[in-house]
């Protein structure tokens, strides 16, 4: 079975530097440990860390697919899913886009690791 990291999802090829870029400033912005935000990037390990989770919000709302209140863009999510066989991106959007943790850190994290954990 092939597995994609959620931030293959939400990016395409062509956006790949700028994630880049995205996730050096996030990691600084938010004092995410750059083992754990590598770990999850490589290996989908899920550290219960507070400034990773933090860290995935500052993702999602700089590449629009959250704004600042942890509200989920779903249209935006939506175009950027990859559509397969395997996979029926409406059905996992409606699933993990609807999400909810106790602040917007959280429920960026909810929100990325159901789509990991959603074989994208």
């Amino acid at each position: 079975m092939k597995v994609i990291t959620l931030f293959v999802c939400l990016i395409t090829l062509s956006l790949q530097r700028v994630f880049e870029t995205v996730k050096d400033e996030c990691i600084q912005e938010t004092n995410a440990n750059p083992v754990f935000v590598e770990k999850v990037i490589a290996l989908q390990d899920f550290e219960d860390d507070y400034d990773l989770m933090c860290f995935q919000k500052c993702v999602f709302v700089r590449l629009n697919t959250m704004d600042a209140n942890g509200e989920v863009a779903k249209e935006v999510v939506m175009s950027q899913l990859p559509i397969t066989e395997d996979v029926n991106a409406e059905i996992v959007s409606q699933i993990c886009c609807f999400l909810k943790g106790k602040d917007s850190c959280e429920t960026a994290f909810l929100v990325w690791r159901c789509f990991v954990r959603s074989s994208f």
